[in-house]
């Protein structure tokens, strides 16, 4: 669920008659969505334009540049064979 968007998640009830309601409900996003291109369904062309935006972000995110910094603090602060351990997971 995911990929569902957490407005649609929130209405699902699981009674019975719920799938109707669900596509209701998903039908009502599509109609409403407003994001950076058309709705449509996932494909490659999607996924790539997506892969590129991140990208993108990642230098202008500052709050994701100091979660990186203090990861690699963190990772290299961990002894040689927790890091072997580690690597095997």
């Amino acid at each position: 669920m995911a990929v569902i968007p957490d407005s649609v998640c929130k209405k699902i009830d699981l009674q019975p008659g719920w799938p109707s309601r669900f596509k209701a409900n998903m039908d009502e996003y599509k109609r409403n969505f407003q994001g950076f291109c058309e709705w449509k369904f996932q494909d490659a062309e999607l996924e790539t334009g997506y892969a590129d935006f991140v990208e993108n972000q990642k230098a202008s995110d500052m709050t994701l540049q100091a979660d990186l910094r203090e990861y690699e603090g963190r990772i290299n602060s961990v002894p040689s064979k927790q890091k072997e351990i580690n690597s095997d997971v």
